[in-house]
């Protein structure tokens, strides 16, 4: 067997191993089903999980680029307005807008740190930099 075919292998254990697990499979359930012991069970999850994660975050990646690229084309169309006589605060105006949605699209405005104490108050606390 080469060494793709056992990855493809590996991989679609681990989409079946997760599969079983979301259904209310145990590990030992899942090990037998898959003919492989609860510690490969809970290795190939953790890996399914990994991978998932991956993809989400590519995905949301390649929005967050889209996202900026509508960005972009926005600010060129209200930096060209604001060079014309008689928009400029319009266009001032639209320009923060998308600048302060670039900031919440880049994580830049989040604070830097929140808390919960016990008695279900919540502190944000944001860097001052």
């Amino acid at each position: 067997m080469n060494k793709l075919t056992q990855a493809a292998q590996v991989a679609a254990r681990r989409e079946r191993a997760l599969e079983l697990k979301r259904v209310g499979f145990t590990l030992a359930q899942i090990g037998r089903e898959l003919g492989v012991s609860k510690q490969s069970v809970s290795r190939y999850i953790h890996a399914a999980l990994a991978d998932s994660v991956k993809r989400q975050e590519k995905d949301a990646d390649c929005l967050r680029e889209l996202e900026l690229e509508r960005l972009d084309a926005l600010q060129r169309v209200c930096e060209r307005i604001l060079a014309k006589k008689g928009h400029e605060l319009a266009a001032a105006d639209r320009l923060l807008r998308i600048a302060e949605s670039r900031r919440k699209l880049l994580g830049i405005d989040a604070p830097d740190k929140t808390e919960a104490d016990n008695e279900l108050r919540i502190t944000v606390i944001y860097d001052d930099d």
